[in-house]
């Protein structure tokens, strides 16, 4: 790790060795991190990621953070940490962002000029490369609707994807096992989004417990042979609780940090959640959250 930070610091990438996943995750958990490194340019990215291949260090990369919970225990790796590697342009319809530029600030751009398909961006605490692998939407809209390609590393090759080399599926896509860098997105013109934006985010503010630090709904149905959170309702986990953790009473698919809580304690609920209904519906059920440290 000496080795790393030397080059860092020779390179003049930001980095820090007294970071905390709490810090760095929408749920507020998680504990220390060896070596948290923030990258602002393209070229730093891609030589650390080579460094680090090279060194054979274990690695994570991390965005906005929204879909992570961390164990408490010290992770031994280095964190790269994408959300500061941003930027974007638009040409014509179409829109290409750094991988770490936010979703609202790609959706504050198509909105200036009426590009429908990104009205769901405005909903999503998300960087668009984040979006990107899990394929996020919300409200009938998904990445998969309007990404043109995708530039990634991907055994230390830079490549680029099309949209059917992504292989979206619900929740998931083939990008999982690279790091994005950078994504095309293709809207069309259409009157009415800045409405349709406001629709979407006024439901969610109806519909979703946005005042707690949660990581979003943790759990959906793979199938599609049933509504998970409608699920998790009918089976009573609204208001079950583990130490500071709690299913929330407004939305059964949210687990909410209500008091300090470790991300041991939300895995622990996830985990009940997950197994009760896919034992009792019978249904491919799935989450949404990407734990780091559990067993």
């Amino acid at each position: 790790m000496t080795d790393i930070i030397r080059w860092l610091v020779k390179q003049g990438v930001p980095h820090s060795v007294e970071e905390k996943f709490s810090n760095l995750t929408t749920m507020k958990c998680g504990g220390n991190i060896a070596l948290t490194v923030t990258p602002t340019r393209v070229s730093d990215l891609l030589l650390l990621i080579n460094l680090l291949r090279k060194t054979g260090v274990r690695y994570m990369i991390l965005g906005m953070g929204s879909n992570v919970v961390a164990s408490e225990k010290p992770f031994d790796g280095v964190v790269v940490n994408l959300r500061k590697l941003k930027g974007l342009k638009r040409h014509g319809n179409t829109i290409v962002a750094l991988a770490g530029t936010s979703t609202v600030a790609v959706y504050n751009v198509a909105l200036q000029y009426n590009l429908a398909g990104s009205e769901f961006l405005s909903c999503l605490p998300a960087t668009i490369g984040g979006a990107a692998v899990m394929n996020a939407g919300c409200f009938g809209q998904t990445m998969a609707d309007i990404v043109e390609s995708v530039l990634v590393v991907k055994d230390g090759k830079i490549m680029t994807f099309s949209n059917s080399d992504c292989c979206f599926l619900r929740r998931s896509s083939a990008l999982s096992d690279c790091i994005v860098v950078a994504v095309k997105l293709k809207f069309t013109v259409c009157e009415g989004v800045k409405e349709r934006a406001e629709t979407m985010r006024q439901l969610k503010k109806d519909r979703q417990p946005l005042d707690m630090p949660s990581a979003g709904c943790v759990l959906y149905c793979a199938d599609g042979g049933c509504i998970a959170s409608m699920e998790a309702d009918r089976l009573g986990f609204k208001g079950m609780r583990c130490g500071g953790a709690e299913v929330s009473n407004k939305h059964a698919g949210f687990v909410l940090n209500v008091d300090k809580a470790r991300g041991e304690d939300i895995y622990y609920l996830v985990s009940l959640m997950l197994n009760t209904l896919r034992e009792k519906t019978g249904c491919d059920i799935r989450t949404e959250v990407r734990f780091v440290g559990m067993p």
